[in-house]
């Protein structure tokens, strides 16, 4: 009975030969995988040793960062002439690559003309019914003419502040 349950756990292994040569199969694919090992670890010690140059583009993000920090600190200069002695990408490169592009919601005032019903026995009367509303009620109008907003001709426009909008 033992020597079945050893032939079915080495079958379930993928040993269709005797067991010798099973053992022996799997022994040659242990040291196998053991050269392997030692392989990797090596190129995992010359990675971590190796010295890499400042244009390799496994950095490239560190100068993305330098770049957004020159700008932001005023050392445009002293990042320009650094990229140029390295022979890194410069602000410009990166500005024409998209990679110093960041998401900003900005806040902005929109003044757009839009025409709103009301009932009233005047033209003076209605004008003053509009300056009147609540902005419940405004926001109400607005709704029942959210098609013509859409459709609308903007006047003017005015950014107030901008936030940077975190990933």
């Amino acid at each position: 009975m033992s020597t079945t349950t050893e032939t079915t756990s080495l079958s379930a292994l993928g040993a269709t030969e005797a067991p010798e040569e099973t053992i022996r199969g799997l022994r040659d694919r242990i040291d196998n995988l053991l050269e392997e090992r030692a392989r990797l670890n090596q190129n995992i010690s010359r990675l971590e040793c190796e010295e890499v140059p400042p244009n390799d583009r496994r950095v490239r993000h560190i100068w993305v960062a330098a770049a957004r920090a020159a700008d932001e600190e005023n050392f445009c200069g002293e990042y320009d002439r650094l990229a140029e002695a390295l022979g890194v990408p410069t602000r410009d490169d990166l500005r024409e690559a998209g990679e110093l592009d960041c998401t900003y919601t900005v806040r902005t005032l929109v003044t757009i003309e839009v025409n709103l019903e009301v009932e009233t026995p005047s033209e003076d009367a209605a004008i003053d019914a509009i300056d009147r509303l609540s902005i419940a009620e405004l926001r109400e109008k607005l709704g029942n003419a959210c098609e013509e907003v859409h459709q609308a001709e903007i006047d003017a426009w005015d950014a107030q502040e901008a936030e940077l909008v975190e990933d």
